[in-house]
C-alpha cells in the first residue's frame, strides 16, 4: 500500500537471475526488505507466467513436516489417493508455468530445501523466488544479497541528500504521519546522521520516521542512543516479528545455535570490525576454541547477521550498529563485557606497536589501511583504559599511537589529556611521552599555548622521572615546528623541523619531517633551502620505498622547484599524485601539500579537484591551521567567478587561524640559525599569505569594501561543520560553471 523506494539496481539483478536460474534466494539481515523486495520482482515478471505468481508466507509455520501444507493451502491442493501431500503438489503444479515466492524460510531451511528441490525435479515450468536470511543450498540455486539502502555523506545538503534511497524512504514515510514534514538545509544534518546510524535499514528508517509526529529529528537522532526504546512500538498491524526493531533481531537471533549465540554477542565488544586474526584473538575463550573462529564467521555471515568486506587488504567483519547495540546488551547478560573489552584493549594495543616499521617501509600504504580500518577499536580500547583507571594501558596506547596516523586519511586521535588525568599518570615512565604527544595534537588543532605548555611539562618530567629524553625531546621539537607553521612563522618552522630531524637521526622515519621542513621553507621563500632538504627526502624515501613518503617528498621537491623551474615542478606533481592513485589509502598531509603546491604553480582546476577530499580530510583530524590555509586558496581559485563565496570563505579562514602566542626560546634559539637568502620573504609573510592579499585585492575591486566586509564577517561567525559545507558547496558550484 506504500510507496515503494529505490532499488533499481537489486530489481534488475534478481530479475535477470530469474531468467537465468529457477531459484533464485534473496538473503540481507532482518528488517532490510528482502519480502518488500520479493514482491515487487513478483509483479514486474507477473507477465513472463501463464499462471502467474503466488506468495507463500513461512514465517507463522513453526512445524517442520509444515511446509509442504503451507504451500497446500495457497494452491487449495489436497492429498490425492495413494499419494504424498509432496506428490499431489507435484501433480497439481507439474503443468502449469509459475513464480512461487517462499517468504521467510530461515526457520525451516531443511525442510524448505527438500520440498524445493522435489518440486523442481517434478516441474519444469516452477521457478521459487525465496527470501531467507541464509541460502536454501538447493541444486543450481542463486544467492542475490539484499544490501541496506545507500545513505548520503555527512555534508550532503538537501538536493544531493534527498536524492538517496535511505533518505527519500525517510522523507515519504514522516510525510505519511506529518503532512508539514520535509527536508530543509535546518534538518539534513540530522536526517543524514539517522540514516546512517541505522545502517541504511528500511524497516529501522520507517521506524524512526513513524516518530516524527512526536520527535524532531535532532531528538530522534538524541534519542538513538536508547534505539530499541526509541523505536518500539512500530505499526500496529505490521508482522509481529517486524513491530518493534528488537523484535526483528530477536527472530534471526533465535535461531542460532549456543555457540553462534555466545560468539555473535562477544562480537559486538568490536567497533568497526575486526579482522579473523582480531575475532580469533578476542572472541575465541572457552567455552569456544579459537580454531572455532572461522566456521561460526562464515556460519554468521551465511546468516546474515555478520557482514563480510572484501574490499581491503584483508577481509573485515562487521555487525551493523543495530545489532552490535543488540549484542552489546546480551554480552552483558552473560557477564563477559569487562573481560572481553580488556582483552580487545591489550590486542589492539599491541596492533598499534607492531604497525610501526611497516609504517615507514614498502608496507606503508597497507599499514595505513590497517591504522585508518582500526581507529575505532583503538579508540574503543582508550575509552575502556580510561573507564577502568587502567593507567599502564592508556599511556601504553597513546604511546603506541603517537604520531603514526599522519600516514593515513584521516588521523587518529585518542583522548589523551583523558589519560593524563588518571590517577597515578604523572608517575609513570611513559608520562612524558603522553604530554609530548598532547603537545603534538594540539599543535595540529591550532590550541598553541596547550601545545607549548604540555611540550614543556613533558621535558620537565622526562628529566624528573628520569625517562629517556630521546623520543620526548624529537615530539617536542616536531610540535614547536607545527606551532610556528600555524602561525606562518615558516623560518621557524623549517629551523624546528631540521633541529628534529637531528635529534632523531637520518633514518626513513624521519622523512615526513624533512618534507615538512622544505615545504617551510618554499612558503618562506627559500627554495634553496626547500630544494636540499626534499632532494634529501626523497632520497631516504625512495630507499625506504614507502610510497606515500614518496609522494610527499615528490610534492615538496616539486614546490622548492616551482618559482625557477616549473616544468620539472609540475612533472614531479603529476608523478606524485599518480603514485598516490594507486595507494589504497590517501594521506591527508600528502593530498594538502600537493593542492598548496598547485596553487603555487596557478593550476587552479587542479586545486579545485583535490580540495573536496581535503577539506574533508582536514576536517575530520582537526587540522584548523592548515584548513584555513585551503580556504584561503580556493577562495583565490574561485574569486574571479564567484566572489561573494570567496569573501564568505576568506572570513571562515580567518576564524580558523590561530593566534599568535609568545615565541617560546626554543624557536627563537632555532631561528637565529636559519639565516634566509637576501630577498627572501619575511617569516609569516606566507605564500598563503600572499594569495589572500592577492585575492583581498581582487575582492575589494569587484565587492567594494562595505560588501567585502559584510561577506567576511558572515563567514567569521560560521562554525567549522557549516564551513565546510559551505566550501564544497562553492567548489560544486565552480566545477558546474
Amino acid at each position: 500500500m506504500s510507496s515503494f523506494i529505490g532499488r533499481e539496481r537489486e530489481l534488475a539483478r534478481i530479475v535477470a537471475a530469474l531468467e537465468e536460474a529457477r531459484a533464485v534466494t534473496l538473503t540481507g539481515v532482518g528488517g532490510v526488505g528482502k519480502t518488500r523486495l520479493a514482491l515487487q520482482v513478483a509483479a514486474r515478471v507477473l507477465p513472463r507466467f501463464r499462471e502467474g505468481a503466488w506468495l507463500v508466507e513461512l514465517a507463522p509455520v513453526r512445524d517442520l513436516d509444515g511446509v509442504p501444507g503451507a504451500l497446500a493451502v495457497v494452491f487449495g491442493v489436497s492429498v490425492r489417493f495413494g499419494m504424498t501431500l509432496q506428490e499431489s503438489l507435484a501433480e497439481f503444479l507439474r503443468s502449469k508455468q509459475l513464480l512461487v515466492v517462499l517468504d521467510n524460510c530461515e526457520h525451516l531451511l531443511e525442510p524448505v530445501a527438500e520440498l524445493v528441490e522435489f518440486l523442481m525435479h517434478s516441474c519444469a515450468g516452477l521457478v521459487v523466488l525465496a527470501t531467507s536470511r541464509e541460502g536454501l543450498a538447493v541444486e543450481g540455486e542463486r544467492i542475490l544479497p539484499v544490501p541496506s539502502l545507500p545513505s548520503p555523506s555527512p555534508d550532503a545538503g538537501p538536493e544531493v541528500a534527498g536524492q538517496a534511497d535511505a533518505v527519500r524512504l525517510f522523507v515519504e514515510r514522516a510525510k505519511a504521519v506529518d503532512p508539514d514534514f520535509s527536508l530543509m538545509t535546518e534538518n539534513t544534518a540530522e536526517v543524514i546522521q539517522i540514516c546512517r546510524r541505522l545502517d541504511g535499514v528500511p524497516l529501522a528508517i520507517e521506524l524512526a520516521a513513524a516518530r516524527v509526529v512526536a520527535m524532531s529529528p535532532a531528538e530522534l537522532v538524541e534519542g538513538l542512543q536508547r534505539r530499541f526504546d526509541t523505536l518500539a512500538g512500530g505499526r500496529r498491524r505490521a508482522v509481529q516479528r517486524h513491530q518493534t526493531l528488537r523484535a526483528a533481531i530477536d527472530w534471526s537471533y533465535d535461531l542460532l545455535c549456543d555457540d553462534e549465540r555466545r560468539f555473535l554477542v562477544r562480537l559486538a565488544v568490536f567497533s568497526g570490525g575486526c579482522t579473523r586474526a582480531a575475532a580469533e584473538a578476542v572472541c575465541g575463550a572457552p567455552p569456544l576454541a579459537p580454531g572455532k573462529v572461522f566456521g561460526l564467521l562464515a556460519a554468521l555471515v551465511a546468516k546474515s547477521l555478520v557482514v563480510a568486506q572484501r574490499d581491503g587488504p584483508e577481509t573485515r567483519y562487521r555487525l551493523l550498529e543495530t545489532i552490535r547495540e543488540y549484542g552489546e546488551e546480551r554480552l552483558a547478560e552473560t557477564g563477559e563485557t569487562e573481560l572481553l573489552r580488556t582483552t580487545h584493549a591489550e590486542y589492539y594495543c599491541q596492533l598499534a606497536g607492531g604497525l610501526y616499521v611497516d609504517l615507514f617501509g614498502p608496507r606503508q600504504a597497507i599499514a595505513g589501511q590497517r591504522l585508518v580500518a582500526e581507529q575505532e577499536n583503538l579508540l574503543a580500547a582508550a575509552n575502556h583504559a580510561i573507564d577502568t583507571s587502567n593507567v599502564d594501558l592508556a599511556l601504553r596506547l597513546v604511546r603506541n599511537t603517537a604520531n603514526r596516523a599522519l600516514r593515513t586519511s584521516s588521523r587518529l586521535i585518542l583522548p589523551v589529556d583523558a589519560v593524563l588525568r588518571l590517577p597515578g599518570a604523572v608517575d609513570h615512565p611513559q608520562y612524558p611521552v603522553g604530554l609530548a604527544s598532547a603537545a603534538f595534537d594540539a599543535a595540529f588543532r591550532g590550541d598553541l599555548t596547550r601545545s607549548e605548555a604540555a611540550g614543556q611539562e613533558a621535558l620537565a618530567s622526562a628529566g624528573r622521572l628520569g625517562s629517556d629524553p630521546h623520543e620526548v625531546d624529537v615530539l617536542v621539537s616536531w610540535a614547536r615546528s607545527l606551532q610556528a607553521m600555524a602561525i606562518g612563522a615558516w623560518d621557524e618552522a623549517a629551523a624546528h623541523a631540521e633541529h628534529t630531524v637531528e635529534l632523531a637521526g637520518r633514518e626513513f622515519h624521519v622523512v615526513d619531517i624533512l618534507a615538512g621542513g622544505a615545504l617551510a621553507c618554499t612558503m618562506a621563500g627559500n627554495p634553496d633551502a626547500a630544494t636540499r632538504l626534499a632532494s634529501e627526502a626523497l632520497d631516504l624515501a625512495r630507499r625506504s620505498g614507502a610510497p606515500l613518503s614518496i609522494a610527499l617528498s615528490l610534492i615538496a621537491l616539486a614546490g622548492a622547484l616551482a618559482e625557477h623551474e616549473p616544468q620539472r615542478a609540475r612533472a614531479l606533481l603529476a608523478e606524485s599524485l599518480e603514485l598516490q592513485a594507486t595507494i589504497e589509502v590517501q594521506g591527508v598531509h600528502e593530498a594538502t601539500s600537493a593542492a598548496l603546491i598547485a596553487a603555487r604553480t596557478a593550476d587552479w582546476p587542479l586545486v579545485l579537484k583535490l580540495g573536496p577530499d581535503v577539506i574533508r580530510g582536514l576536517h575530520w583530524a582537526g587540522d584548523r591551521p592548515y584548513l584555513a590555509g585551503i580556504f584561503n586558496v580556493v577562495a583565490l581559485a574561485i574569486a574571479s567567478g564567484d566572489p561573494e563565496s570567496a569573501a564568505v570563505l576568506q572570513g571562515a579562514a580567518r576564524r580558523l587561524t590561530p593566534a599568535a602566542v609568545p615565541v617560546p626560546r626554543g624557536i627563537e634559539v632555532a631561528a637565529a640559525n636559519a639565516v634566509p637568502p637576501a630577498g627572501a620573504a619575511p617569516s609569516g609573510a606566507s605564500f598563503v599569505t600572499e594569495l589572500r592579499r592577492q585575492t583581498t585585492a581582487a575582492l575589494r575591486n569587484t565587492l567594494g569594501q562595505t560588501r567585502l566586509h559584510q561577506l567576511r564577517a558572515e563567514g567569521e561567525a560560521m562554525n567549522d561543520d557549516h564551513a565546510v559545507a559551505y566550501a564544497l558547496e562553492a567548489i560544486s558550484r565552480a566545477g558546474r560553471g
